[in-house]
């Protein structure tokens, strides 16, 4: 479903490269999935996480805190009450800068990534790892 007037797109269910470049894209993402915000995030897009349930809570406020933006998740029953929406206006308002925080954080995150990755591939072939801080 697309709300054309209001730009805001609601797609059907799509492989996941597709997904992800269709996330890339956004000016914000609104996710209670935890791959729509990973997809979002690696993006540098914006994100608000609403959580269905407390094992999707651990997740994505894990991975917004990873970033630095663990205060732009709530409750999916939020829909309704009025916090959601607050907090989606928010980001949206605040959307150049988180993106500008998100990618300015980019090379390092994606440094740390390389170097925890180079550390198990030396373990599984038997080499002592160097383990990033």
């Amino acid at each position: 479903v697309a709300l054309a007037p209001l730009g805001v797109a609601s797609p059907r269910m799509l492989d996941a490269r597709t997904s992800a470049a269709l996330t890339r894209s956004a000016a914000l993402c609104v996710t209670s999935r935890y791959h729509g915000a990973v997809f979002a995030l690696a993006g540098a897009v914006p994100t608000v996480a609403l959580w269905p349930e407390r094992y999707s809570l651990q997740k994505m406020q894990g991975l917004l805190a990873h970033h630095g933006l663990d205060d732009w998740c709530a409750p999916l029953s939020a829909i309704g009450t009025g916090h959601a929406e607050r907090l989606i206006s928010a980001a949206w308002e605040h959307r150049g800068a988180i993106a500008e925080h998100l990618a300015s954080a980019r090379p390092a995150a994606r440094a740390h990534a390389e170097q925890w990755w180079d550390a198990v591939a030396a373990v599984l072939t038997g080499r002592e790892p160097s383990i990033p801080g």
